[in-house]
């Protein structure tokens, strides 16, 4: 009895030494974990501000400040750094001031006192492909 629980404790020192393939799914698993957090791809994108009374549209590598006017009064619309964002709005919440910037493609700014819309379009990067 005492050979058998001896034997079945004792661990095979072959079994410890790192093998050569032993790293690739610990690098696999490293490199899809940093793969999100890549800067963006060259993909270009465009803001379109829509109003009451008009459209515009403004490319997202151009920095520059737009006020519009909207149903309520005017607003002011910030592009910096590929980044669109309401800097000052004439509703009464500002809930459009608070939704902070949007940069990727489909996300939008709204502002439902003034009808007015900021949206980012372009190329659309996806979380995850299905089948």
């Amino acid at each position: 009895m005492r050979d058998i629980c001896k034997h079945y404790w004792t661990v095979d020192r072959k079994l410890l030494k790192p093998r050569a393939f032993d790293l690739l799914p610990i690098m696999l698993i490293v490199t899809l974990a940093i793969i999100p957090l890549l800067p963006n791809r060259g993909e270009t994108s465009t803001f379109i501000i829509i109003t009451p009374d008009e459209r515009i549209v403004l490319p997202a590598e151009v920095d520059t400040v737009v006020t519009v006017e909207s149903a309520v009064g005017p607003m002011e619309i910030g592009i910096y750094a590929g980044k669109a964002h309401v800097e000052r709005a004439s509703c009464p919440n500002k809930i459009c001031v608070s939704m902070g910037e949007i940069h990727n493609p489909g996300s939008s700014i709204i502002c439902a006192p003034g009808r007015t819309a900021v949206i980012c379009i372009g190329e659309e990067d996806f979380d995850a492909v299905t089948r």
